[in-house]
């Protein structure tokens, strides 16, 4: 685990966002030393890692699972599988297209949370400063350091060091005094996802539990109840193609339950026209369609960098590698701890 060298002081480190990557990054950076406040917009931290309840239905309507090189845990979840927080899904997935279905054959195990998705960001954050429902819009630097604003313009304190851990375009205003790095984060590229969710009183008679599908408005389903440790009403994940999410990206969510519950119907060949919920959502930025291309980016200059799945590939382990990269660069810098500012 890495610690702050003995001759580096403590350090006050404001991380933007609690997504996988921030969460991480904060886990990295506290273990070593350094005092670490976490902010978010949402409700609650995760970021795209969510699931969703309702009665007897439970949706991971985000992330769908992940894998690990080796399923060697890194440090930020070294201790997830003891504690119960992640388990293997063993579900059969298959890949279709021209009407055609094959089994997928993957070497690593897919891992999920338990009983949700939302329990590893959970885990992640126990012990941290997490604030949620406090969005930062503004992020400025003069001698005393960096000065973070809320969305009202209030004053959100100051940091020595600041970590941007959002989607690369919202990444690249809260970067701007760093030409550098902006220009990075904009030259990424996401692309959004609606995702619907289906829940059915009576199972769906389908063989298989999760599938890729191409030439569909369709880009991939998930029968949520057969991962570890769900129970309740048979609840199925749609999410669409990244063409499609772009094409009707404002549409009304009425209108995209009705089109890809009826896509749905014909990847699976059977009609669903009365599904007891039905929800859609809007992940505005989803997929990493061109990564930065680094594991994290990082002023130290400055003392500002930026940590996300997409610096390097748009996944949870992306994500993960992401965070851990940039604490672990931060704690072995040399970027000063500024003196405190004068009133």
């Amino acid at each position: 685990m890495s610690r702050v060298p003995k001759s580096a002081p403590r350090s006050q480190i404001a991380v933007i966002g609690a997504g996988i990557a921030g969460l991480a990054c904060a886990r990295i950076l506290v273990d070593g030393g350094h005092a670490v406040t976490v902010f978010d917009k949402g409700r609650r931290p995760g970021g795209r890692v969510a699931t969703r309840r309702d009665g007897p239905f439970s949706f991971d309507h985000g992330a769908q699972y992940f894998t690990i090189e080796n399923d060697v845990l890194p440090a930020p979840i070294a201790n997830a599988v003891d504690e119960v927080v992640i388990a293997p899904w063993d579900g059969r997935i298959v890949s279709m297209s021209g009407g055609r279905r094959e089994s997928v054959e993957d070497t690593r195990r897919r891992w999920v949370g338990i009983p949700g998705m939302s329990a590893l960001p959970q885990h992640m954050s126990a012990g941290l400063d997490v604030r949620c429902g406090r969005a930062i819009s503004g992020v400025t630097r003069n001698s005393a350091g960096w000065r973070l604003r809320f969305e009202d313009g209030s004053e959100a304190g100051r940091a020595d060091i600041v970590v941007v851990a959002v989607p690369a375009p919202q990444a690249a205003a809260l970067l701007a005094d760093s030409p550098n790095l902006s220009n990075r984060a904009t030259a990424t590229t996401m692309a959004p996802c609606w995702a619907v969710m289906l829940g059915f009183e009576q199972p769906l008679n389908v063989p298989y539990d999760g599938a890729f599908v191409a030439d569909s408005p369709v880009g991939w389903i998930a029968r949520d109840r057969s991962k570890p440790g769900r129970g309740g009403g048979d609840s199925w994940v749609v999410h669409a193609s990244p063409e499609w999410s772009r094409k009707y990206l404002e549409a009304e969510r009425r209108e995209i339950v009705e089109e890809l519950r009826d896509a749905f119907g014909q990847v699976i060949g059977q009609a669903v026209s009365k599904p007891a919920y039905a929800k859609a959502h809007r992940w505005r930025f989803a997929r990493v369609e061109v990564p930065a291309g680094d594991a994290c980016l990082f002023d130290t200059e400055l003392g500002i960098g930026a940590c996300s799945d997409w610096c390097v590939g748009g996944k949870i382990e992306s994500a993960l590698a992401s965070g851990q990269a940039l604490g672990e660069r931060i704690i072995h810098s040399r970027t000063p701890v500024l003196a405190p500012e004068r009133a």
